[in-house]
């Protein structure tokens, strides 16, 4: 069975810092796809401990194959990134991130338990069945180790509480 990490980009592969570091290195505003190395390398730490598969849940999911994560983690190092990324939630206007997870893990393997959500959004925006699967990341500082040890930990049948 496999194991699942929704994943939001922004806030969680990126901080505020990493936006001001890139225009002051640049010159120009940063690009809508920034990542941040460490952050990535904690993010492939973490696939590799759990054997995980990627679901994108934000706006990169509508980026091109060529701007996109996968991309884009594959130029900072991480070979084989493209293929750990195997789908993105469905987009319903005026819909809720739960929703769209919820109804992807209804398409796509609704007896599975072994996910983990992984955003900066607040975990009042959660509906409570997903307060026990999601690791809320400070956006202002992005994904953490302990945040990666809460998401292990989660997908071994555990919670982050």
């Amino acid at each position: 069975m496999s194991a699942y990490i929704f994943l939001a980009v922004d806030g969680v592969l990126n901080t505020p810092d990493d936006w001001i570091a890139e225009k002051s290195l640049t010159g120009l505003e940063a690009p809508k796809n920034l990542i941040n190395r460490t952050k990535a390398g904690l993010l492939k730490y973490l696939v590799e401990a759990t054997g995980s598969e990627i679901v994108l849940t934000c706006s990169w999911r509508f980026l091109t194959e060529e701007q996109g994560l996968g991309q884009k983690l594959k130029e900072i190092g991480w070979e084989n990134a493209s293929e750990v990324i195997v789908d993105h939630t469905p987009e319903h206007y005026g819909s809720t991130r739960d929703r769209e997870v919820g109804e992807w893990l209804y398409n796509n393997c609704p007896s599975t338990t072994n996910f983990v959500v992984i955003d900066s959004i607040a975990p009042l925006h959660w509906h409570q069945g997903f307060q026990k699967h999601l690791v809320h990341i400070n956006p202002d500082v992005g994904l953490t180790m302990q945040d990666v040890n809460n998401a292990i930990k989660i997908l071994k049948g555990g919670s982050s509480e």
